[in-house]
């Protein structure tokens, strides 16, 4: 903070907050303050340094630690957010993910036919090379959890033959990640 303000400066920050998460994660918890803290720093930095692509993991990340404490109104805001941005943007890795979060926000909820209407637009979006490459940065691959979301709404609404055909994607899927 006592460094002169230049770009550099920023990227720096960003990039230190962005290592600081997953480290407060595993000592603190995944929902705790300093995590919540954490990750709205980095909103406000990726905002400041007008950084589209990481303050779209920013609100994801937000987005997770809501769902995960059952703030399910404010997960729902930060999802949407990442709807909105995703959409605009001609990246669908992005809209991949936003779907996801959207559709397990809806899940959570009891929102069947919403998580199952997302989850199958996300699958709809889903190009192998930049969702393979999103699993390498961040060790997730979006369509798997969207193919997991969709088997877990089929079987809940009777439909086991095609939850079970959908996990099987879901199964083939990861194992086609490098």
């Amino acid at each position: 903070e006592t460094l002169p303000q230049s770009s550099s400066r920023l990227a720096q920050q960003l990039r230190s907050q962005t290592l600081l998460v997953p480290a407060l994660m595993a000592l603190k918890g995944h929902t705790s303050m300093e995590v919540e803290q954490a990750y709205l720093r980095a909103q406000a930095l990726c905002e400041e340094a007008g950084d589209t692509h990481q303050l779209f993991f920013a609100r994801l990340g937000l987005f997770r630690f809501y769902n995960t404490r059952g703030a399910y109104c404010q997960a729902y805001e930060y999802a949407t957010l990442c709807l909105t941005q995703a959409t605009a943007q001609p990246d669908t890795t992005l809209l991949v993910g936003a779907h996801y979060a959207v559709g397990l926000n809806a899940f959570y909820q009891g929102q069947l036919t919403e998580a199952q209407a997302q989850t199958a637009q996300g699958i709809a979006s889903y190009t192998p090379t930049q969702c393979q490459t999103y699993a390498r940065e961040y060790g997730f691959n979006p369509v798997v959890g969207c193919l997991l979301i969709g088997a877990a709404t089929l079987w809940l609404q009777g439909y086991p033959d095609q939850a079970q055909h959908q996990i099987g994607k879901a199964l083939h899927t990861a194992q086609e990640q490098p």
